[in-house]
């Protein structure tokens, strides 16, 4: 299991999508599926860096 562990600062949801991406690479995710859940990833750290 990979962690990533970075400050909750909105500057950082290229690094969390990147950090994302490369675990979908290691298991041949589709595209779609990536996509889908990058948005899902994008939202929830957004409003983690935002209000908490």
């Amino acid at each position: 299991m990979k962690e990533l562990v970075i400050e909750a600062d909105r500057r950082n949801l290229n690094r969390v999508l990147t950090f994302v991406d490369e675990q979908f690479e290691q298991v041949d995710c589709p595209m779609a599926t990536q996509i889908t859940i990058d948005v899902a990833v994008e939202e929830l750290f957004v409003n983690i860096a935002s209000y908490a």
